[in-house]
């Protein structure tokens, strides 16, 4: 069995704080209630400003949005900004040390993301990033979906669970659950959380000789 790296996307492939204060523009233009107190919040926690509020931008302008009795905008909110982001109106900021991993071919990427298909398969292009997965799970629904991707995996003879590295920036969606079944993980934290995985890092570059060690003695085993 090859060695399987699980990919999550939104704050792993790639970084956008643009896309998570448009989310909380529209969040608070639907509200109609021009809250600064609200913008300036999710500015901060964006930002990585105060105290740790979610793990990644779309979880924090979601929690903040609960505690000012917004969160009835949130679906909309979210499908305005990935439209935009589609269209290119939002920047997005690739994680280029990425592709250092993805282009090894002595390993089976996956990739598994709650984003829809219909959002996440433009940006996906765009970054140049969808032509190394082997498998793509959009609507992934994780937690719960990665168990299920992790049964699919089990099912396989030669399945070994120390060969399942999960790379993600959200503690329960991709390494509490992955950690369950016995896989390695990486975990990128991006807001200070201060959940670990196997490897926790700040940004993802600075887990590539982690990454590579995981490849090697995967290997060699």
């Amino acid at each position: 069995m090859k060695p399987v790296i699980i990919w999550d996307f939104d704050g792993t492939l790639y970084n956008s704080p643009e896309s998570y204060f448009a989310y909380a523009r529209h969040v608070n233009e639907l509200g109609r209630c021009d809250n600064r107190n609200f913008m300036d919040r999710c500015r901060d926690a964006i930002m990585g400003i105060g105290p740790y509020v979610g793990e990644d931008g779309w979880a924090i302008v979601a929690e903040i949005a609960r505690e000012f009795h917004l969160e009835e905008h949130l679906q909309k909110s979210f499908e305005l900004t990935r439209e935009s982001m589609n269209r290119g109106e939002i920047q997005i900021y690739r994680t280029d040390t990425a592709i250092d991993v993805l282009t090894r071919k002595d390993c089976v990427h996956i990739l598994a993301t709650n984003t829809p298909e219909k959002y996440g398969k433009p940006v996906l292009k765009e970054l140049g990033f969808l032509e190394y997965f082997s498998k793509i799970v959009y609507g992934a629904h994780k937690p719960e979906g990665l168990k299920s991707l992790g049964k699919e995996l089990m099912a396989q003879s030669e399945f070994v669970p120390e060969k399942v590295l999960s790379i993600g920036d959200n503690y329960v969606n991709d390494i509490k659950v992955s950690e369950s079944m016995g896989f390695q993980t990486l975990y990128i934290d991006n807001y200070g959380s201060g959940f670990t995985g196997t490897k926790t890092v700040k940004r993802f570059h600075e887990g590539i000789p982690f990454i590579e060690n995981f490849i090697k003695i995967s290997i060699g085993n």
